[in-house]
């Protein structure tokens, strides 16, 4: 064999070697690129979409976090090249209808040439609606089981913000409960949770999504009561003596509502008779009403039957007794022996009690009164050792006469001789 032969030989199979060579790289490059695997990819981070996009929004969604773990299919090439940097997650509430609870999928989504196999969290649960806030009144109720009645209440909060989802809070209103038991004070202080219910149900609300713009209020209450008092005259005190007065009325009481401090100052009412009384019968009419403001009784109080008309009389009595202070040194002792030898004098004065009309009686002088003893008809009072003499009296108007008789002064003797010349 020549060496040209030999030649030709060894480029065939140089070249052979390098063409066998080529196909098995190529035949393993071909299979790299088309080798399907999986590849999972941790912390891909979930954000919501669709937020008002039908009005609603997720509660809490300023704070809402969530990563999740994507397991991806794909070939060894395009998965080689991916990273958690390279997906996307999120969840979408532009298809929810209505407000609560809500379940929606995780999508995830993956570069082209791989598919999600699976999704560590596949399902989120969420809370949408309309998220607001609305200023409602607090409600104070009471229960209690004494015979009082809750009068005035002051609240230092008359009304409180709720935040929160609207289908919730426009159907809540606000209340706080006081328990007083068998309450028997005027004014207390008292502080209350202020809880939320459904207006229509009454049923608590619980929701955590719902705030309130403060959780108690500060409440002062004033308990009211009843009391019945008389209706009683009064006169004044340079006129006449109210328990010679007769005293008529078409309401002989008055029943009081108001605060119990207040009512526990009030004993009874008056009306008054003025200085325009002089005949016999002095009537008189007046609402209730008007006689709680003669009587200064606080407007807190009302009265039953208040404009109801009061009709009074007073009557003066027919006649008038009285009782007159005659001083010792206006009684005078007569008959006392003309030869000097006793000397006597009163030796205390003497009060008598006269009887006439009331008006004679009442402007009776009592100076026109004279007292006199008769010296011959003292007697020595064995007890007290006193000498007594029979009062002889005299009213000095014929309009007054003095009531009873047996009136005696004490009397003082000075003998000049011995005492049996007199006895």
């Amino acid at each position: 064999m020549n060496n040209e032969v030999i030649g030709r030989k060894r480029k065939i199979f140089t070249f052979a070697v390098a063409l066998f060579g080529a196909l098995v790289l190529w035949m393993y490059a071909i299979g790299y690129d088309t080798e399907m695997d999986t590849a999972t990819y941790n912390g891909v981070v979930v954000e919501i979409m669709g937020v008002n996009t039908n009005g609603y929004t997720v509660a809490d969604g300023d704070s809402f976090s969530l990563s999740v773990d994507v397991r991806l299919a794909g070939t060894r090439q395009v998965l080689s090249d991916v990273d958690a940097g390279d997906l996307s997650a999120y969840v979408d509430i532009s298809g929810v209808t209505g407000p609560g609870l809500t379940t929606l999928p995780v999508t995830v989504v993956a570069p082209n040439g791989s598919t999600v196999e699976s999704v560590s969290v596949p399902n989120v649960t969420l809370y949408v609606d309309v998220f607001t806030s609305r200023t409602i009144k607090v409600n104070i109720e009471k229960t209690f089981t004494s015979s009082y009645t809750v009068g005035q209440v002051k609240q230092d909060a008359y009304v409180v913000t709720v935040y929160g989802p609207e289908s919730i809070i426009n159907k809540a209103e606000a209340y706080a409960h006081f328990d007083l038991g068998n309450i028997v004070t005027g004014s207390f202080n008292v502080s209350g949770t202020v809880l939320l219910r459904d207006v229509e149900t009454k049923a608590a609300i619980s929701n955590p999504y719902v705030t309130l713009s403060r959780s108690t209020v500060n409440v002062t209450i004033t308990m009211h009561g009843k009391k019945t008092v008389p209706v009683k005259l009064s006169v004044p005190d340079s006129l006449y003596d109210i328990n010679e007065l007769t005293f008529n009325s078409s309401l002989a009481t008055v029943t009081l509502e108001g605060p119990v401090y207040d009512l526990n100052k009030i004993d009874a009412l008056y009306v008054s008779c003025d200085g325009s009384i002089s005949d016999s019968v002095y009537s008189r009419t007046l609402t209730v009403s008007e006689l709680l403001t003669e009587n200064e009784v606080p407007a807190t109080i009302t009265a039953e039957y208040g404009e109801a008309e009061l009709t009074y009389t007073v009557s003066l009595p027919t006649v008038k007794f009285a009782e007159v202070h005659i001083d010792a040194d206006r009684i005078f002792i007569y008959g006392m022996p003309e030869d000097g030898s006793a000397y006597a004098e009163a030796s205390s004065g003497l009060v008598v009690r006269i009887l006439g009309t009331y008006q004679d009686v009442t402007s009776y002088n009592s100076e026109l009164m004279t007292v006199m003893v008769n010296y011959n008809t003292l007697k020595k009072d064995p007890v007290s050792g006193e000498y007594l003499g029979i009062a002889e009296i005299s009213t000095g108007d014929n309009n007054i006469c003095v009531v009873g008789n047996g009136y005696y002064v004490p009397v003082a003797v000075t003998l000049q001789v011995i005492e049996n010349i007199l006895f």
